[in-house]
């Protein structure tokens, strides 16, 4: 880990040169993978080494398979529309679910979290 937290040092952008507007995402990645070096002085805050972004990340992760289910339940629902049969069983069609399911639901995640992090 050391290898590659020395080769992002090199790597990152100083805050006045060419490529400053590369910085934040850098500082992205970079406190993504590796704890930040900044702590809180003073106030109220914990002194951990969790940082917000690593917070998100794992509320992302822990939405994952709440988005699995959204992806099969509109692909069923549909499905279910279509046929006009409530009692259409969940194993019937599975993959046509999943794929459809993906086909509307994974653009709209991808907007969301595109407008997110820009």
């Amino acid at each position: 880990m050391k290898a590659i937290e020395k080769m992002m040092r090199k790597m990152e952008p100083d805050h006045h040169g060419k490529w400053a507007k590369f910085h934040p995402v850098w500082d992205g990645f970079y406190t993504f993978l590796f704890t930040p070096g900044e702590t809180t002085k003073k106030g109220s805050h914990i002194r951990d080494g969790i940082d917000l972004k690593r917070t998100m990340f794992f509320v992302i992760l822990a939405l994952v398979p709440c988005l699995l289910f959204g992806i099969y339940n509109t692909g069923h629902w549909h499905y279910v529309a279509e046929t006009g049969n409530m009692k259409l069983p969940y194993w019937e069609m599975i993959g046509d679910k999943i794929i459809y399911g993906a086909l509307q639901v994974l653009p709209i995640v991808i907007v969301s979290y595109g407008v997110g992090l820009g």
